[in-house]
């Protein structure tokens, strides 16, 4: 190899030229370090791989390709528990299911019940909060994240109870407020005025 900041004389290009004449270049195959795609390419690969339904040895073989593993759990038959605690089942014809062809189970289950696909506003919820109990009288439909939310934090739950404030306010008597000494404008004034009235 030669050093950084190596120029070649013309002499030494001259004998390396000599020593390739004759022989024939192969072509590289595939690409290159640093080869941009372009972006007609990659459109038509997109098009071409839309809507479309890879099979359980696709996966296996873009697993294998991408990890030196085949990740398409066959041990599970094709359910499994994801990080949040949510089971998903493989199922790549349903209109919802993710990118990698799995659907969460609760809401398969529902979608039986009712006999109909459930809309993407709708929300399945865990009356007891176990979020692989799957079973029919555990699951209740809701319209959408707001109803769910409501259920999950009833109105003013989030408040802190009047005992705790007072007992707060107590403590905090004989601090010295972070602003003591600083000046504040007038119309802040009226703002923090105006917040205290209120409450």
């Amino acid at each position: 190899m030669f050093k950084k900041g190596y120029v070649m004389s013309e002499e030494h290009k001259r004998k390396i030229s000599e020593a390739h004449k004759g022989k024939k270049h192969l072509p590289q195959q595939g690409f290159q370090k640093g080869h941009k795609v372009p972006k007609e390419w990659i459109e038509k690969i997109r098009k071409g791989n839309l809507g479309r339904i890879q099979t359980e040895e696709e996966i296996r073989k873009r697993a294998l390709a991408k990890t030196g593993k085949p990740n398409f759990r066959k041990h599970t038959m094709g359910r499994y528990k994801n990080s949040n605690g949510y089971i998903l089942i493989y199922n790549p014809y349903h209109p919802f299911c993710d990118g990698k062809g799995y659907c969460l189970e609760h809401r398969l289950v529902m979608e039986k019940l009712i006999g109909r696909y459930l809309t993407p506003k709708e929300e399945v919820h865990h009356r007891n909060d176990i979020r692989d109990d799957n079973r029919p009288k555990n699951l209740k439909l809701l319209a959408n994240k707001s109803e769910h939310g409501k259920i999950h934090r009833p109105k003013g739950s989030y408040r802190v109870p009047l005992e705790q404030r007072i007992k707060i306010s107590k403590t905090l008597k004989g601090n010295i407020p972070w602003n003591k000494g600083k000046k504040m404008s007038e119309e802040y004034r009226k703002t923090c005025r105006n917040r205290s009235h209120k409450n």
